[in-house]
This record gives C-alpha cells, structure tokens and sequence, in this order.
C-alpha cells in the first residue's frame, strides 16, 4: 500500500488516522473480508484493527455482514464517501454567514503576517487560486516588482497558477505602470505568455512619472499582500475593513487610469 501515501494523506484531513485511513483502504481492495486478512494487509494486529473498524463502522464508513457466522466487512464506495464528503463541505458554507457573525476579532483588530519573498508570494498565489470561480482580486505593481515577481516562482509553479486562474474565470483588475506591459515577454516561457493571454484581465496603465511604484500589492477575499523585493519579504494583512477602504482606493485610481486592451501581445 506504499504507493497509496497520498490518498491516507487526503484522508487525514477529512479525520482519518493513520491507521483507520490504512483500515479503509485495506478494506477497499480486498472487498468483503474478514479482520484477520484486514489487519495483515494494513500492517496492524487485530486489536488496533477492530477499534479503528469500529470507529470507522460509527462513521458509516465501513459496514459489517455475517458470512456463515463470520464478521466480514466491507468499506463504503468511494464515490458515495465523496459525495457525503461534499455534502458536509455544502452543510458547512451554509452556516459560513452565522459563523462570520461570530468572528469579531476579525473586525476588531487585523491579523498580519510576514514571511520571506518566495514562501510568502507562493502562499498569496495559492490563497488567489484558490478563490471561488468568477471571484475578482486587484494587483499594482511597477516594472522591478513586476520582474521579480516572475524570478520568485517555478515554471510549473507559475503555470499551474495561471492555469487555475484561467479554469475558474478569476478576474484580475491590474494598475500596471506602462513601463511594466513589456516584462511577460521577456520573462515568460511561450506557454505561460499564452496562459496569461487567456486571464480574464481589465488592465489599466499610469507612466511612473505619475505612478512610481516599485513594489507590489495584491488585494484578494479578505486580504492584502504587500511584496517588497528590496527588501525580500512579503505582508500580509487579513482585515475586511482594511481591504474594503484599499479597494475603494484602488478602484479610484483605476478608473482614472488608461484602459489597456490585448496588453501582454
């Protein structure tokens, strides 16, 4: 079962053990079976094997069946444990709007969070990624963020964000200085240059004599990220107050800005 690491790893985070994770999958691939053949497939002996069976089994996630007054046992189907999994993921955001109401720190005092240039920038690109499909987030940024920006992440790392963002129709809104429109095609394999041409973009312009911004901010659900490559870090404010009077600021400027159409070709 080495080689299904990944998949207990998955089921971790749905609160699964390692050994009820290695219990189910055992399970799973030896169909209708009984404990002692479960235990020797998942690497445990029969004690640990019943409890985990029997946790498992409260969960509905493992049934029991007598065979000629032998206990065997069978897991549920992995689709059906996917659409259960969902249907806990769908209860859960609906109590979303009741939970928020709670959250008072969240509007009382904002949570910041600094981190070094390439974990931080990776964590808001995984953060961005993973908004909701047709969501919108705000970049502004200069020419020397623009290309460090581009030398903080790997080439697939970069492609399977702009991936992501193309798949889920997530809009960016960018105030570029025009000095920067240049920098993809200089710093970008043709693959992502195309990637980034499928972005759903309202892209807006300002030379840097009016706009002389070097570094980079990017505001996202509710969250701003500043990068300040000089000095190789990035911050991180979550507060919804904060991010409603920057976006107020920021869609000012935008629309007092050049709109740009087809930038990156």
């Amino acid at each position: 079962m080495g080689n299904l690491n990944g998949v207990q790893n998955l089921l971790k985070q749905f609160a699964f053990t390692d050994s009820e994770s290695a219990i189910y999958l055992a399970v799973l691939s030896l169909g209708k079976s009984k404990v002692s053949d479960i235990a020797k497939k998942a690497n445990l002996n029969r004690t640990a094997a019943y409890a985990c069976l029997d946790n498992l089994i409260a969960r509905g996630l493992i049934s029991k069946i007598k065979v000629l007054k032998t206990l065997h046992f069978v897991a549920t189907p992995p689709k059906e444990l996917a659409e259960n999994f969902q249907k806990i993921t769908d209860e859960f955001k609906t109590a979303v709007p009741e939970l928020e109401s709670l959250n008072k720190i969240e509007v009382e005092r904002p949570m910041v969070e600094i981190t070094e240039s390439q974990l931080g920038y990776y964590k808001v690109y995984d953060a961005i990624s993973n908004l909701s499909k047709g969501e919108v987030f705000r970049v502004i940024e200069g020419k020397e963020s623009f290309l460090y920006e581009l030398d903080l992440l790997q080439e697939e790392q970069l492609k399977s964000f702009l991936g992501k963002l193309v798949e889920k129709g997530i809009e960016t809104h960018g105030i570029f200085t025009k000095e920067s429109l240049g920098v993809p095609n200089i710093k970008m394999s043709d693959k992502n240059l195309d990637l980034i041409q499928q972005r759903v973009w309202d892209l807006r312009t300002l030379p840097e004599e009016i706009l002389p911004l070097q570094d980079l901010a990017l505001i996202y659900g509710n969250r701003i990220s500043f990068l300040f490559p000089k000095m190789a870090l990035v911050l991180t404010i979550r507060h919804q107050g904060l991010v409603d009077i920057l976006i107020s600021m920021f869609d000012c400027i935008f629309h007092f800005a050049d709109k740009v159409k087809d930038p990156w070709k």
